[in-house]
């Protein structure tokens, strides 16, 4: 598969003579991905709903949750965080759960 590039560049390669070229749309939520273990906090009252769904529905909770995400992240354009949801730091590539360790093992309380 030829590298990311405007189509023209790959239509002037020799490599690449006689090639059919299309565009076609790819839902990039449906290819498989590597799954990673997450912790996470919600409330209780939050967490029995989601059992309940998924015991009625035979999903997962995981299932549920993945679909619940990139539902909403494709149904609204992203934008500013939400007030108390995000800063520069976390901006620039770190979690706060990075950030904090860092701090720790620096011996920066602040």
């Amino acid at each position: 598969i030829p590298s990311p590039r405007p189509i023209d560049r790959h239509r002037r390669d020799a490599n690449y003579s006689g090639a059919v070229w299309a565009i076609v749309q790819v839902d990039a939520a449906k290819l498989p991905q590597k799954a990673i273990r997450l912790n996470i906090t919600m409330p209780q009252r939050v967490l029995e709903r989601v059992d309940r769904f998924v015991e009625e529905t035979g999903d997962t909770r995981s299932g549920l949750l993945v679909r619940a995400v990139t539902t909403l992240m494709a149904s609204r354009p992203p934008g500013p965080p939400a007030p108390g949801r995000g800063s520069e730091k976390q901006t620039a590539g770190k979690s706060r759960r990075a950030q904090k360790t860092a701090k720790f093992r620096t011996g920066n309380k602040r």
